[in-house]
């Protein structure tokens, strides 16, 4: 499919895997802008024979860009240059008119290279990339996963003859806006105790180890994982996970932790450095909250947290095995900020 999208602006690249490397050329700068009203065809390709649907954007809500020069390129820095926009639209024929989420990855110039001849450019066309997002999305539609947005189309096609990047890669990727509101500190730290306790039970059986169609089982989660990426529902109760943008593998075998609450930001780690051995010194209410009212409803680690648990007196083993089986995930909880939508 050829891409009806005409864009005359410099413009740079998003990597789904970022390393230290690539943020040093990391832009917020807007590349795909006016696009409102435009159509965008979804066709997908077997196995998932989505049906074919025409979509059309109605706002733009972000954008990240990359640059890479040639040698980056050359050294296997990167593949190829393009720029990432989220944007909201809505399916053709849906009288409704309800919105859906649609992500547009763009191929586009080298540094140096954003304002030279279409000759010149098109020479650096290529395939589409292979995103997370798009593979995360389609295996959890695969295998019916029923707590996170549904994929509800794609398309991976070239840019016209008057593409930036002619006969580079575009590639659409079309996923439900489930109901409710992404978490966030502020929202979740002040809500009444049992809201907060409803919010970590529903998390804990969206995230569930041992049911099929939930989010472990399933085989994917969002690599970079906080409050944003739970989408709640006070009306209905129902929480979704999304965020699938940098998307990593799960382990199907592994048991539940206590340390999920708190790599979600859903409860606050004690100051220890083995603090994630037990439960003792987490913080699960605001400072503020009065004994009283905690009490009152109880406490919530007898409510809603199955026991961590017990470890006594772990051994160098056992330690190695808990601080590996949590990784990365540990030091997002405990200083990371990075978020990735």
């Amino acid at each position: 499919m050829s891409s009806s999208i005409h864009i005359t602006s410099p413009c740079p690249i998003f990597s789904p895997f970022s390393t230290l490397h690539e943020e040093m050329h990391t832009s917020d700068t807007p590349f795909l802008s006016g696009l409102e009203g435009t159509e965008v065809i979804t066709d997908a390709k077997p196995p998932l024979l989505l049906p074919s649907q025409t979509w059309v954007i109605t706002e733009k809500l972000s954008e990240r860009a990359n640059h890479l020069t040639q040698e980056e390129i050359n050294e296997g820095l990167g593949t190829a240059a393009c720029t990432a926009a989220k944007f909201l639209c809505y399916r053709v024929g849906d009288p409704a008119k309800e919105p859906v989420f649609m992500r547009m990855y763009l191929q586009i110039p080298v540094i140096g290279t954003e304002f030279s001849n279409a000759r010149v450019r098109a020479k650096q066309a290529a395939p589409p990339l292979s995103y997370p997002e798009l593979t995360a999305l389609k295996a959890l539609k695969k295998v019916g996963c029923d707590v996170v947005p549904d994929l509800l189309g794609y398309q991976e096609g070239k840019q016209d003859d008057d593409g930036i990047v002619p006969g580079g890669f575009v590639t659409y990727v079309v996923w439900e806006k489930v109901p409710g509101e992404s978490l966030t500190q502020e929202k979740f730290w002040n809500m009444e105790l049992f809201l907060r306790d409803a919010v970590r039970k529903e998390f804990r059986g969206v995230y569930s180890i041992n049911w099929p169609r939930k989010l472990v089982q399933c085989g994917f989660e969002p690599r970079m994982a906080t409050l944003s990426k739970l989408i709640y529902d006070e009306a209905s109760g129902k929480m979704h996970i999304s965020g699938f943008r940098a998307a990593c593998t799960t382990d199907k075998d592994k048991e539940w932790s206590d340390v999920n609450y708190v790599v979600y930001r859903l409860a606050k780690p004690s100051s220890k450095i083995d603090w994630y051995l037990d439960t003792n010194g987490w913080t699960w209410t605001p400072p503020a909250l009065s004994r009283s009212k905690t009490t009152a409803t109880s406490d919530i680690r007898s409510i809603i947290i199955s026991p961590a648990r017990e470890i006594a007196e772990p051994n160098e083993v056992e330690k190695r095995k808990v601080a590996a089986g949590i990784g990365v995930a540990i030091q997002v909880a405990v200083g990371g900020t990075a978020e990735v939508t």
